[in-house]
């Protein structure tokens, strides 16, 4: 995988992650990205990494 598809995928999953902390949790769009790079700091993990559980952990 290249890292300009790795990089959009990434950013799609950071856009999609805050979408649903913005619907499930009723944040705003700086909250929500906030949220997501304290969590990722805190975890060690990249952004993109904890969109990704977001997203795999979302009530559907």
């Amino acid at each position: 995988m290249s890292v300009s598809h790795t990089s959009s995928r990434g950013s799609r999953d950071i856009q999609s992650a805050k979408k649903v902390l913005i619907t499930q949790r009723n944040m705003t769009e700086p909250e929500a990205h906030r949220y997501l790079q304290k969590m990722s700091m805190d975890a060690g993990r990249s952004l993109a990494e904890t969109a990704r559980m977001v997203l795999l952990f979302a009530v559907r």
